[in-house]
């Protein structure tokens, strides 16, 4: 019994604390931005990470420069790029950030076009999202509802760009001790989306919000991906001269928003208990009738032939594979730990949690 409340009371005094410094786990619901023509920010996008790499490639240039303890490090390509992903993903502490600079720098900015827009209150969108009714314990706590953005023609909720940057910077550190351990480029690849995988299956991900988020998942893998491509393939963004790191090429963030950031075409795996939360707002919402509509057909043909060019394309990558999405399902057939993981938490194959199921389901109840 004692055990017990000490339990509890450790989850209430972490729970405060995650509240007092501000830290949300972010969920989005894409569907709410169906039919809803956002504009495309990639220009916004591109300018706020090629600010923030400059300013850190300045910043090791400096410490080179004037010699400072750290300056050694910095010979290496590699401790550069893992500099630059920590400037970009972690918080004052050197820890991953749950709230990303890139993300909050999202969130409240104007120029930034977004569904619903971002005026809009985390309580109000309570009321008209698919995770919002009847928040738990938890999610009372340090659950808010993001808002979807659109780059380069995908939908994507703006808690996705933590993804990006804070997981990706652990999805890059676990990729650089794989190889340092002498494993190969993809299976260093596979170690990270292994790690990653796992920690969604924990607190931040399906343990507090009954959610479990591929999506998140590709967000993660491509700022790994962006962060690799710092130093290795035929064109790398750094080059060195004299002693001076140079980001040679731009980055555009549209290399790496992909359809698989979108939650309505990459669904999530959901907990019981969560789904049957959802089922009140899918049926408040119309999103069964939405998902007959033209728009919805529209954007999924174009999501598709999106990817039909870039497996065309990825014979020219140096990377050998462009998306985690065929990857994790590779992984989940014969790792023997991530299919435990899931079926834990009552989760079973992903074709069962497409809309189009759920609606079905929906129907049967009602009939």
């Amino acid at each position: 019994m004692m055990k017990m409340i000490d339990l509890k009371l450790l989850g209430i005094l972490l729970l405060s604390f995650m509240q007092a410094f501000l830290i949300w786990a972010g969920e989005v619901d894409n569907y709410l931005a169906w039919e809803k023509d956002i504009p495309d920010s990639y220009i916004l996008f591109n300018q706020f990470l090629n600010d923030r790499i400059g300013h850190t490639v300045g910043k090791i240039n400096r410490a080179m420069k004037n010699g400072s303890q750290s300056a050694h490090v910095y010979k290496e390509c590699e401790n550069v790029s893992m500099e630059i992903i920590k400037k970009l993903g972690t918080n004052y502490l050197g820890l991953a950030a749950l709230n990303a600079e890139f993300e909050l720098w999202a969130q409240d900015n104007p120029l930034i076009e977004s569904y619903p827009i971002n005026t809009t209150t985390n309580d109000e969108m309570r009321t008209i999202s698919l995770y919002g009714p009847s928040p738990s314990f938890v999610e009372s706590f340090f659950i808010s509802i993001d808002r979807v953005v659109n780059v380069g023609g995908i939908y994507f909720g703006t808690d996705k760009l933590s993804h990006f940057t804070g997981s990706g910077y652990l999805y890059y550190g676990n990729y650089l001790k794989a190889k340092k351990r002498g494993k190969s480029e993809i299976d260093a690849i596979k170690y990270a989306v292994k790690k990653g995988y796992m920690m969604e299956g924990g607190i931040i991900g399906i343990k507090s919000t009954g959610v479990f988020s591929y999506a998140d998942l590709e967000a993660n893998f491509q700022g790994m991906l962006m962060t690799i491509d710092m130093c290795e393939g035929e064109t790398p963004y750094l080059s060195s001269e004299n002693g001076k790191w140079e980001l040679t090429t731009e980055i555009d963030f549209r290399n790496y928003v992909n359809p698989y950031w979108d939650e309505s075409f990459n669904t999530s795996g959901y907990t019981p208990k969560r789904i049957k939360k959802m089922f009140k707002m899918i049926k408040k919402n119309g999103y069964c009738d939405l998902l007959h509509s033209e728009w919805v057909a529209n954007q999924r043909a174009g999501y598709m032939d999106f990817i039909t060019r870039q497996a065309g394309l990825l014979s020219s990558y140096s990377r050998p594979v462009a998306y985690s999405f065929d990857l994790i399902q590779q992984m989940q057939k014969a790792e023997k730990k991530m299919q435990t993981l899931l079926h834990e938490n009552k989760i079973y194959a992903k074709d069962k949690y497409e809309l189009s199921q759920l609606c079905s389901q929906l129907r049967i109840v009602h009939e």
